[in-house]
This record gives C-alpha cells, structure tokens and sequence, in this order.
C-alpha cells in the first residue's frame, strides 16, 4: 500500500489542483521547524516520505537528520534528493522500516519530528502506547517532539453535521460505524484527498488522549493548535508573513479559498517537550 502511495503519478506541482492546500501545510511545517528546532540537532523524522521537509531543516543549521520510513522507495527517494543537494548543510541517513516500532539509539535526538502520520499508530492501543515509548526512548531530555495530525474535534463536528460522509471537490471522509460514541483507539474513517491520498483508512487522536499517554513517557505537551489558528496567529508575523507569499501559499487575490479552508481547518499541530 505504502509503494503504492509511492509510484502514483503526482501532476506537475504548478498544475495541481490542491497546490494551495500542499503549500500551506508546508507553510506549517517550517513554522514547526523554526519554533523548535536548534542548530546543531541531531532530528529524527519518523515517516520522512520521500524527504519533502530536508530543505525545511537545512534552514535551521542542523546537525545530522535521520529519516526514517515504512516504505522502501520512499526511502530510496529520499535519499536521492539529499544526494541531489548542491551542499549538504548536515549530515543524513536513511532506514526503510516501521518508524512506530522502531528503537534507534537512546536518549540520542534533540528533535523529533512526524508530519501527518502519527495517527496511524492509534489503530490500535497497543500500537499508539508503543509509538510513544520509543519516541520518548529516542530524546534527549529537554528535546521536542513535532508533528500535525488530523483534528478528531473538527472532524467528528462536521460528522455530527453531515452524516457519516462528507467532503468537498478535493477531500472526503467516510466512517462506516453508523456508531457515535467516542473511540479513543481504532476508530476508523477512510480518507480521499485528491492527487494525494485513495482511500486510506486513518484513525481519530483526541489531543486528551495523545497528551496522557505522552504524559506517561515523560513527554509534555506544550504547543497545541488548528490549522486555522495557526495561520491567525503567525500570517502576519515575520519570517512567516514573507514566507506565504515565497511559499505561494495564498491564491492570486492574496487570500485562501473557501474549499482549500475545509481541508486545512481538517488538521492540528503539536509540540511536546521530553522532561
């Protein structure tokens, strides 16, 4: 499934459709990067895909970034766009294998990093316990541990709102439990994103839940908002404000439109800190 993901024809980055909904969570993701990653760090990327931040992390002075994946070619990838890099500004290296279960070195990385994949590893209790354990094995005390994941809140409103299916032009999400309760693990939905994702099955993080089992591995939460608050909070804050328009974050009338809104308003970020 994962190659799968891999091989898919992508459109022309300039032609695509979702290009807007691809920048901003760009856009996102180097805010993350720049609020808490030092120069000098030793990163761990869980779920690097095919290294689509390295450029982001060049721009913090890191020291060595390791990326890490369930899917051999986006491994291989990877490491052909690091290898493609006029300088290398740090120092890489690659592994293909589970990046939920994997144990890499102890108390080693200052930062660690998992962009819109974490909520894979709530499928189930077990799989979401473990994940934390060997992200906080990996930190360094006093170390932050990033990520954006899909908002269960907004998520569960708009199903409450249109029924067990929902969607625009670009994104639809399908619950087929006709249920309402609430599931703190393994509660499924498929999820389509056009040009991107088919028919994936996700799973809900409710940020109460993420936050006490991260508690439990010594991990505290400290930054925690929606995309739509993100963008509020720092569109006018440079570098930020600058980057929307380098970034091509916005559309030509220098705003977002209402469709790309009900994709993005669908995620949040995080940051947590290794006591």
């Amino acid at each position: 499934h994962y190659d799968d993901l891999t091989t898919r024809t992508v459109p022309p980055r300039e032609s695509s459709s979702i290009l807007h909904i691809r920048t901003f969570n760009n856009w996102i993701k180097s805010i993350l990067i720049h609020k808490y990653a030092r120069r000098g760090d030793r990163v761990l990327d869980l779920a690097c895909g095919r290294g689509g931040d390295l450029k982001k992390w060049s721009f913090r002075n890191i020291s060595l970034w390791v990326g890490v994946d369930l899917s051999a070619k986006s491994v291989q990838e990877a490491t052909s766009r690091y290898e493609s890099m006029r300088r290398k500004p740090f120092d890489a290296k690659f592994r293909a294998c589970d990046a939920f279960s994997v144990r890499i070195t102890p108390a080693f990385f200052d930062t660690v990093s998992c962009q819109f994949s974490l909520h894979y590893a709530f499928k189930s209790e077990e799989s979401a316990r473990q994940c934390m354990k060997n992200i906080s094995y990996v930190m360094l005390p006093g170390g932050h541990f990033i990520g954006t994941i899909p908002n269960a809140e907004e998520i569960m409103i708009r199903r409450k709102a249109e029924g067990n299916s929902f969607g625009n032009e670009y994104f639809k999400i399908t619950f087929a439990d006709e249920e309402e309760e609430k599931k703190e693990f393994g509660c499924e939905y498929t999820f389509n994103l056009k040009e991107a994702v088919e028919s994936v099955p996700e799973y809900l993080v409710y940020k109460e839940t993420l936050e006490r089992i991260a508690r439990e591995e010594g991990l505290e939460l400290v930054y925690w908002k929606n995309f739509t608050e993100m963008y509020y909070d720092f569109c006018a804050e440079e570098p930020f404000q600058s980057m929307l328009t380098r970034m091509n974050v916005l559309n030509k009338q220098g705003s977002i439109d209402p469709e790309d809104w009900e994709v993005i308003a669908l995620y949040s970020s995080f940051a947590f800190k290794k006591k």
